[in-house]
This record gives structure tokens, sequence and C-alpha cells, in this order.
């Protein structure tokens, strides 16, 4: 992970983001079956610049990016919600360019967003996983995540 760098997300990094927030989405297109390609049509709707920055400007969101010289590696988001009993928990994306995965950069991206997560009172954090994710999967048991519950979508 040398010449790594994190930080949280400023407005100038919108392009670069809806970028790689794509990149995320081409990734989960790649893991559906042909039943759940009758979804498909979300992942191939392009994260805009101007709804990343949205995202950027959201009190309840922030996005942690790991960078090195050659440019941005990956980046954690990170969108607060709140239950009616006033329970708040984290949603989160993650993603990590393919030649920085297993060096420590997710780690450290998840570090981060447990640590800002934290300081915006909530007390959990949730994340889906592709059931044929199974690298992924792997890393954020590691990580002590735990399955809750099992997801299950229905285009309409």
């Amino acid at each position: 992970m040398m010449g790594v760098q994190f930080r949280l997300a400023g407005d100038s990094d919108a392009r670069e983001l809806s970028r790689m927030y794509n990149q995320l989405r081409q990734c989960e297109l790649a893991l559906l079956n042909e039943k759940e390609k009758d979804i498909q049509e979300h992942w191939e709707q392009k994260m805009t610049e101007e709804t990343v920055l949205n995202m950027i400007q959201d009190p309840n969101h922030f996005i942690v990016i790991a960078e090195s010289e050659g440019g941005t590696v990956g980046f954690a988001g990170c969108r607060i919600g709140i239950a009616p009993d006033g329970f708040k928990e984290g949603y989160l994306d993650i993603f990590v360019k393919e030649e920085y995965r297993g060096k420590g950069v997710g780690s450290k991206l998840l570090d981060w967003i447990e640590e800002q997560a934290r300081a915006n009172g909530c007390g959990a954090l949730s994340l889906s996983v592709y059931s044929k994710n199974k690298l992924a999967e792997k890393f954020y048991e590691q990580k002590k995540f735990f399955v809750l519950s099992k997801g299950m979508k229905k285009r309409i």
C-alpha cells in the first residue's frame, strides 16, 4: 500500500468519482446471471457528476478516496440512514481498482468509513455483496461483517 493516501472527497472529486462509480456498476453488471439481467437497467444508468456532487455535499453522506501518484485508486461511500427509532446506520459502497486489490487499500478505506460513521453517531454499517462475489464476501467477513439477511429483488 506504499504511496497510497486517504482523504475525504471534496467537490473537485465529483468527475473522477462518477467515473469510478460507473466502473463499480460495470463490475456489478458482470456478476448478474441471466435471471438477474431483468434488472440490469439500474446498473446501465450512468452515475453523473452532478449526482456524485450532490452526494459529496449531502451532510448524511461521505466518501473517502484512496489515491496514489497515478490518481484515484479506490473509494468508499457511506450514506447515513436513520430508522424511526433514531438508530443510525451507514450504507456502504466500496470500489478498489483491480491492480490495488489485496494490498490493504480496501481495509484502510473501511477503517476510514468506520471512523467517520462512528463520529456521525452510526451504530452499524451495512453493505450488499453479490452471491457470486466470493472474494468480496470473504474480505468483508474478515472485517467482521456478517450475513444478516438475504436480499431479493423484482423488477416492476
